[in-house]
């Protein structure tokens, strides 16, 4: 049971009455269980006493000279609503062709191959409050289709009736075996009669032979809906206690018996609402069964197997065959159901025990078309691209975005992707076609019997045994013009129609219209046809060569032959399809060479290196330098251009240069001061630095170790230092401190003469030094040389560009000098001093006349009057003395030599080579 509340749409105006029940005013009616609210539901039942009874009961039709009831075994339904509320149905704006749900407000849409829409509908269910107010809110539920041969609206899948073996191992009637097929048939729904005029048709039970009968006496709101409904396209339905009957003589109602079925007891199982598209307050009760014997049948003994489509089947598929009815099954395959599914090749009987005995089918053969799958090959990019893939197969091949899409993407050997930035499995599959020829049904012409020109409605009547393709057809028109040509399905139902210009006399008719497998398909013209046929010679049925189509009888019966000649029908094509292939299209992800590191050349050497960073692509990493380094490093490089060539496992290359340049390596320059005198320490040495990378340390040969740019207070030598840079490069420089050659005074005396006179003078000579020089005699005179003066001692002091300074001492006297004689001197206790050679070479000798024996003293001090040789108390005998002394230990130059005594001092200048 099924009980819902619906929210309120409508409010209906009530008006307090006597008790009334009615879609307007609820103050009488009664709820199922008893409440004072609910929602009134219908329930709606089929009855087995109007299946039974109604027109005499089912009507049987022989297989053959009944003309359109050939077969058929006609039927009453008795459709009664034994709820608490109406069943009202109402239609809406909303249509569907096909598969799109189309809103149109005018109500005259037709769909675009000319077929009539399905409407959708609203079941409207009706609400009492407590108070007796009555609303109602309408839900969707179902649809209704236009019937052109009755001008009105029916509502789709209402009934099905079948014909069905009894088993009494299976308690569930709905489970025994189907004979006749179990279609749906669609009614208008209207209130045809109430439950009292059509007694015994309303039961609380309708299970065979059962049920109490119900009236207005025993319904609960009888009436509600008003009794009135009609075939109304806006409103149709069936009130409380009445019901529809739909007749046996009307479309659609009647049972297919198979050929070969056998006379014997069956049963016919009717159910209304079979898919439970509207809201009932009971949905066990839909259904109802009576038992039939069939006596106008052929006993032919015999059992048969149905394949359920194309006995040729794509390796894999499934096909049902199907055995005909009986109590009992088994197949060469050992199942024993009344159909099974095959999915391969082979051959397939059956052995039934029925009705009509025990028989076994003639062998029938399931051919499979096996596709074989696609051979594939993957393809692959470094980074984002688009990539071709590709196949091979016997057969065409498809290209997929997913395994389960029917959307195929590209059909041929390849297929190229879109840009893809990362990887992505594309499917490919082979399909095979198995084209079927097309076949011709006879008639092949008109030519068959007598006829004539034809312009009232009649029509063929034909079953199709498998889908197939209705190509054309040939027809023989009194006059040229449009025809419109219609197909209905056995319930009345459009399936194909079209307009079709057609000349006068003999035409074929292109139609390509596809017709699934059925039963008592009609062909018509629509209007005036002016078309021929026959009504002699007649011979029902007609078929083409491979039986995909029957042409049994007109509606005006076996004697007449309508419109349509030599019928090109065709199979459907078979197309067959091997499973999906995985084809990978790989986006590799590329290395890319980042955050290396450059180590530049320094100190003019091949020192630079590179160091590679990789990031990204698939590990392991090869290396290629340009210059034919295999290393991750590539070390000691000189300055240049270097290019790289990454690959990783994929073969995914990333190509980089790289540049080593050459830190600027050190230059230097010297500056000096050299000595400014002879055996001086004012020197100093320094050394600039260009290039290279700062800052520079120092380190000198000097004792100790001096480690700035400049060095001072230097002796005369050879200094060293040492530069190294903040890269540790080195340079090494020499700087000679020099001292000037030492300063040689020495002069040429001329003695004054004659004795007593201002006519001496001294020619100073000077060798060494640094020009130019000046003079300070002890006379005042700052001439170089001096004249014109008198015997005595001179003293002379020079002093060169440096400073340096060396001292002269000369003295005249009135005897004269001999410049080619050795220098001698006389004095006081010391006479006739001579020293010689002057100059000298390492050895000087010193005689002199003493007047007595005594000490003498004689020292030799260098230019800067430091003693360098010191000859203290010698004693010196009376008489002439002579003394050598030892000067090899002195560099050359110019000395002063001084021979004292305590009577006398004398002073003589020594020149050393």
């Amino acid at each position: 049971m099924k009980h819902f509340f619906f929210a309120i749409a409508v409010l209906l105006s009530s008006s307090v009455l006597a008790q009334p029940c009615t879609t307007s005013d609820g103050t009488g009616c009664v709820c199922e269980n008893g409440d004072l609210e609910c929602d009134l539901l219908p329930d709606l039942t089929i009855s087995w006493y109007a299946l039974e009874n109604y027109a005499s009961g089912p009507s049987e039709y022989s297989q053959s000279g009944n003309g359109a009831n050939d077969g058929r075994l006609r039927i009453t339904g008795s459709t009664p609503n034994i709820g608490y509320g109406s069943f009202t149905v109402r239609g809406t704006d909303y249509y569907v062709c096909g598969t799109d749900t189309i809103y149109d407000p005018t109500g005259t849409l037709t769909c675009p191959n000319g077929s009539d829409p399905t409407n959708l509908l609203n079941q409207r269910i009706y609400h009492r409050d407590s108070l007796g107010n009555i609303t109602y809110v309408d839900i969707w539920a179902g649809a209704q289709t236009y019937h052109p041969t009755h001008g009105h609206n029916h509502v789709d899948d209402w009934v099905t009736f079948t014909l069905r073996i009894p088993d009494a191992n299976e308690p569930d009637t709905l489970q025994w075996a189907v004979v006749g097929d179990g279609a749906k048939i669609g009614f208008c729904l209207m209130d045809f009669g109430s439950c009292n005029y059509y007694n015994g048709h309303c039961r609380d039970n309708q299970g065979y032979n059962s049920g109490a009968i119900l009236t207005s006496t025993n319904i609960p709101n009888y009436g509600f809906g008003g009794g009135s409904y009609n075939c109304s396209p806006v409103e149709q339905g069936i009130s409380v206690g009445f019901t529809d009957i739909y007749s046996e003589n009307l479309d659609g109602m009647w049972i297919d018996i198979p050929p070969g079925t056998c006379n014997g007891d069956y049963w016919i199982v009717a159910e209304v609402d079979p898919r439970n598209n509207f809201l009932e307050s009971d949905e066990t009760n839909n259904w109802t069964a009576i038992p039939f014997t069939l006596t106008l049948q052929e006993d032919s003994g015999t059992t048969s197997i149905t394949a359920n489509g194309s006995t040729t089947i794509c390796s894999g598929a499934d096909l049902e065959l199907i055995a005909s009815p009986a109590n009992s099954y088994l197949w060469s395959t050992g199942d024993t159901t009344q159909s099974i599914m095959v999915d391969s090749a082979g051959y397939f009987l059956v052995t039934t025990d029925g009705i009509c005995g025990i028989a076994t089918s003639d062998s029938l053969e399931v051919v499979s078309i096996n596709t074989v799958d696609p051979v594939v090959t993957n393809n692959s990019n470094c980074g984002p691209a688009s990539i071709t893939l590709s196949a091979s197969a016997i057969g065409n091949l498809h290209w997929f975005n997913n395994a389960i899409t029917d959307t195929i993407l590209h059909s041929g050997s390849t297929f190229t992707t879109p840009v893809l930035n990362q990887s992505k499995t594309y499917y490919v599959a082979t399909e095979n076609i198995i084209n079927n020829s097309s076949v011709y049904s006879t008639p092949y012409n008109n030519l068959i019997g007598g006829g004539a020109n034809y312009s009232g409605t009649q029509w063929l009547i034909f079953d199709v045994n498998e889908e197939v393709d209705l190509q054309s057809v040939k027809i023989y028109a009194s006059g040229a013009g449009d025809r419109t040509l219609q197909i209905l399905d056995r319930f009345g139902s459009q399936v194909h129609v079209g307009t079709f210009t057609i000349p006068n006399g003999e035409s074929r008719i292109t139609l390509n219209w596809s017709l699934p497998a059925g039963t008592d398909y009609t062909f018509r013209i629509i209007g005036t046809p002016n078309l021929f046929r026959n009504n002699n010679g007649v011979s029902y049925p007609y078929t083409d060569a491979d039986d995909l189509i029957k042409i049994k009888n007109s509606s005006a019966g076996p004697n007449y032959y309508y419109f349509f000649y030599d019928w090109e029908v065709k199979a459907q094509d078979l197309y067959c399809w091997s499973e999906r292939v995985m084809v990978d299209a790989v986006i590799h992800t590329e290395p890319t060479i980042a955050n290396s590191i450059i180590t530049n050349a320094i100190c003019g050497q091949a020192n630079g290196s590179i160091q590679l960073n990789v990031n990204g692509g698939t590990s392991p990493y090869n290396y290629l330098w340009d210059d034919g380094s295999t290393n991750q490093i590539n070390t000691y490089l000189p300055p240049g251009n270097y290019s790289i060539t990454v690959s990783d496992s994929n073969v995914c290359t990333d190509i980089k240069m790289f540049t080593i340049n050459e830190i600027a390596d050190m230059a230097t320059t010297s500056g000096k001061k050299n000595v400014s005198c002879q055996g001086g320490s004012d020197g100093n040495a320094s050394v600039n630095v260009i290039g290279g990378t700062p800052p520079y340390s120092y380190s000198w040969n000097t004792t100790p170790v001096q480690t700035t740019s400049t060095i001072q207070n230097l002796v005369h030598g050879f200094y060293t230092v040492t530069i190294t840079d903040s890269n540790l490069c080195t340079k090494t420089i020499t700087v000679e401190v020099r001292t000037p050659t030492a300063m040689n005074v020495f002069g040429i005396p001329t003695q004054p003469s004659p004795t007593g006179s201002n006519t001496g003078g001294i020619d100073l000579l000077v060798s060494g030094g640094v020009a130019p020089f000046t003079y300070l005699w002890s006379n005042g005179s700052t001439l170089e040389d001096i004249a014109g003066v008198p015997a005595g001692v001179y003293y002379c002091t020079v002093i060169d560009r440096n400073g340096c300074a060396e001292l002269l001492v000369m003295t005249l006297v009135d005897a004269p000098s001999n410049l080619n004689q050795p220098t001698t001197t006389k004095n006081p206790g010391l006479s006739q001093i001579r020293v010689f050679p002057n100059p000298a070479n390492g050895y000087i000798n010193v005689d002199f006349q003493s007047d007595m024996t005594g000490w003498q003293s004689l020292q030799v001090f260098d230019a800067l009057g430091k003693k360098v040789v010191d000859k203290e108390h010698y004693l010196s005998s009376q008489g002439r003395n002579s003394l050598t002394i030892n000067l090899e230990n002195l560099d050359a130059g110019i000395y002063f030599l001084e021979v004292v005594n305590e009577n006398s001092k004398n002073n003589f200048k020594i020149i050393i080579e």
